[in-house]
C-alpha cells in the first residue's frame, strides 16, 4: 500500500513537472505594465508647444478646403485629449480620424503641388540652378551632383520619407533634398509639407502603440489601422509601420495578424519578385 502511494505521487509530481515547461513557454509582454507608452505620451505633450499651426489651404476647390478643415479639427481634438490624459482607446480614436484626414488632404495638395510643377518647368529650372550656384564650393576630389531634370507629366510619384517610430515632431517638420521655404518657387510646398508632417505626427502615434503598447492596447491599435488601410490600401508609409511592427511582435496571435496585413499591403513582394 505504502509503495503504491508512493508511485501514485511521484507520478504526480512528474506530469506536474512536464506541464511546467509548456506553460512558461508562453512569451512574456515586455511592455504589460505600460511604463514605456506613459513616457513617450509624456513626451508628445511636451512637444505640442513645438508645433506650427497649419497653414490655410488657399486656392483649392471647396471640397478640398473643407478637407484641410477637417485635418486641423482632428489635430486639435488630438492635442486635447493629450494634454488631459486621455484613455488609450480615446486617444486612438483620435489618432485614426487625424490620421484619415492627413491622408486625404495631404495627397488632394500634393497633386496640386504636382500639377504646378509640371505647369512650370521653367520656374523649377531656374530655382534649381540658384540653389546650385550659391551652394558652398565641394572639397577636393568630391564629384559634383548634376541637378535632376525638372518633372514631366509621365514623372512616378516621389516616394514619401519612410516613418520612423521614434522621430521628433521637430524632426517631422524638416525635409532634406529641398529648397529653403524662401527660395522654393512652388505656391505649393510649404503647405504639402505642414501636412506631411501631420501626417508623420499621427502615424507615429500609431507606430509606438503597435510596437511598444501592453499587448490588448496592442490589438486596439491594429484595430484601427486596419480601417485605416482598408480607407488608404496605397498609401506607402502604411507599409514601413505595419512591417516595423511585424518584425518586433512577439506575441504569436498578434504577429499573424500583423503577417495578414503586410501580406494585404504588399510587403515583402517586390523582394520576392527581385530574388527570383
Amino acid at each position: 500500500m505504502l509503495l503504491g502511494a508512493l508511485a501514485g505521487a511521484l507520478a504526480c509530481e512528474s506530469r506536474a513537472g512536464q506541464a511546467s515547461p509548456a506553460a512558461s513557454a508562453q512569451p512574456v509582454d515586455r511592455y504589460a505594465d505600460g511604463s514605456l507608452l506613459l513616457a513617450e505620451r509624456a513626451r508628445w505633450k511636451a512637444l505640442w508647444p513645438k508645433i506650427p499651426p497649419l497653414p490655410a489651404c488657399s486656392g483649392v476647390e471647396q471640397q478640398y478646403v473643407e478637407l484641410c478643415t477637417r485635418v486641423d479639427t482632428a489635430r486639435q481634438q488630438l492635442q486635447t485629449l493629450e494634454l488631459r490624459d486621455a484613455p488609450d482607446e480615446e486617444l486612438l480614436d483620435a489618432v485614426l480620424e487625424l490620421s484619415l484626414a492627413a491622408v486625404a488632404a495631404r495627397d488632394t495638395l500634393q497633386a496640386y503641388s504636382f500639377k504646378w510643377l509640371v505647369g512650370n518647368p521653367a520656374a523649377v529650372a531656374s530655382a534649381a540652378a540658384a540653389a546650385s550656384a550659391s551652394a558652398s564650393p565641394l572639397p577636393p576630389g568630391m564629384i559634383p551632383v548634376p541637378p535632376s531634370p525638372a518633372p514631366s507629366a509621365s514623372a512616378a510619384r516621389p516616394k514619401p520619407k519612410g516613418l520612423h517610430v521614434r522621430e521628433d515632431v521637430e524632426a517631422a517638420h524638416q525635409h532634406e533634398g529641398e529648397l529653403p521655404l524662401g527660395e522654393d518657387p512652388n505656391p505649393w510646398a510649404a503647405t504639402v509639407r505642414e501636412y506631411e508632417a501631420t501626417l508623420r505626427l499621427a502615424l507615429s502615434r500609431f507606430a509606438y502603440y503597435l510596437e511598444f503598447a501592453p499587448l490588448p492596447v496592442r490589438h486596439q491599435a491594429r484595430a484601427r489601422v486596419v480601417k485605416l488601410i482598408d480607407a488608404h490600401p496605397r498609401t506607402l508609409e502604411l507599409r514601413r509601420l505595419v512591417n516595423e511592427a511585424w518584425i518586433t511582435e512577439r506575441d504569436a496571435a498578434a504577429r499573424a495578424a500583423l503577417a495578414e496585413l503586410r501580406a494585404k499591403l504588399g510587403v515583402g513582394t517586390q523582394e520576392r519578385r527581385q530574388e527570383r
